[in-house]
């Protein structure tokens, strides 16, 4: 069984919890996606999401995993709202279809070879 959290905990949670809800609330909006069709993607109810948009219901580590994955939310910036400039390649031509892959990899060796010039 874990410790209990101290008030300055709870409250950091709390405010945590507002806060990554702003940034879903506003990754969504720009996506002109709905809370039941994003809740749907998390495998949570609309009225659940909306919850955790509001700040009134926690991320779990699983659901921010899942926002990262299904959403193509970066941790750092759910967790921080730090935006992460770096380019993860590898995981950027996982995403790419296979058939493809090749000539992406391709590609970015032009442009890498090209930038050091």
């Amino acid at each position: 069984m874990g410790r209990v959290q101290s008030k300055e905990e709870q409250l950091e949670q709390k405010q945590l919890n507002v806060e990554m809800g702003k940034r879903l609330l506003k990754w969504r909006m720009e996506k002109g996606y709905t809370q039941d069709h994003v809740g749907d993607m998390l495998g949570v109810s609309g009225t659940y999401y909306g919850r955790i948009e509001r700040g009134t219901a926690g991320f779990s580590t699983l659901r921010i995993k899942k926002a990262f994955e299904k959403l193509d939310i970066d941790c750092t910036y759910l967790l921080t709202g730090v935006i992460n400039t770096d380019i993860n390649l590898e995981l950027f031509i996982d995403k790419c279809p296979e058939e493809k892959r090749d000539d992406l990899r391709a590609l970015i060796e032009l442009a890498m070879k090209l930038a050091k010039k």
